[in-house]
């Protein structure tokens, strides 16, 4: 688990969660997302899974590691 603080009614979504290659990013900082936006997608041709926003809200931060949503 990473080391921070907690805070309610916020997520950190990691772009690496399995085997495959990490995501990228198809949101900016500001977006709006609902529950079940696809927030990052597996390069083409490459092992992996999309991944899909578990709340509804607004892209906090998006860096190499990870896609910050705030509800």
């Amino acid at each position: 688990m990473a080391q921070g603080t907690l805070e309610v009614g916020a997520v950190s979504i990691l772009l690496k969660q399995h085997v495959g290659v990490p995501c990228v990013p198809c949101v900016k900082a500001g977006d709006t997302v609902k529950v079940g936006d696809m927030i990052a997608d597996v390069p083409e041709g490459e092992l992996g899974a999309p991944l899909h926003a578990s709340i509804n809200g607004a892209v906090s931060s998006v860096s190499a590691e990870s896609i910050g949503l705030r509800a």
